[in-house]
């Protein structure tokens, strides 16, 4: 039997975690307890992103961004 990346079973029903609750409510407490946990990672990833628009915005030509007629204006 084929078992989908988050080792739940394709053919299972119900929650895919045994502590999700059978009422579909959202545990605030472990949202941010499991976002707490992650936080290195995010921080770095909003760095990095942070660093590559900075650099772009910093090096890249003030006309790289506009469009260039494709006719010329006449009068």
């Amino acid at each position: 039997m084929l078992s989908a990346p988050s080792g739940h079973n394709a053919n299972q029903t119900g929650p895919r975690y045994g502590h999700a609750n059978d009422n579909d409510e959202i545990d605030l407490f472990e949202l941010l307890f499991r976002l707490w946990d992650k936080k290195g990672l995010i921080v770095m990833v909003t760095l990095v992103t942070m660093l590559i628009a900075s650099i772009y915005a910093f090096t890249a030509s003030k006309n790289s961004g506009r469009l260039k007629p494709m006719y010329p204006h006449s009068k």
